[in-house]
């Protein structure tokens, strides 16, 4: 499994220091790899083009679950689940991230 937690400025106070406050205070995981989108380019790519729909400038605090055998050419490829916001999506993401591992 690889995770890629996408940390961006929704609000004044999302800095790159507080987004490696938060990396470590939340993901201490070394499958986990942290990003910074100072621009909000993925998310402003997501909110154009992915699958959860939007009313804000761009989508934040959403996760998008692919299989282990999607690439990304124009976009990405072998979407499995979506959902936003996070917190609120997390049962289900843990009941299909759970599902996988037993396909395993």
């Amino acid at each position: 499994m690889r995770v890629y937690v996408v940390w961006q400025p929704a609000y004044d106070r999302d800095t790159l220091a507080a987004a490696k406050q938060s990396a470590y205070d939340l993901f201490d995981d070394p499958r986990v790899r942290h990003i910074w989108d100072g621009e909000n380019a993925l998310a402003k790519w997501y909110t154009q083009q992915g699958p959860l729909e939007s009313t804000a400038i761009f989508i934040w605090d959403a996760y998008y679950l692919y299989a282990s055998k999607a690439q990304w050419g124009d976009e990405p490829s072998h979407l499995v689940d979506s959902g936003h916001p996070v917190l609120s999506g997390m049962d289900q993401l843990v009941s299909i991230l759970t599902s996988l591992s037993a396909d395993r």
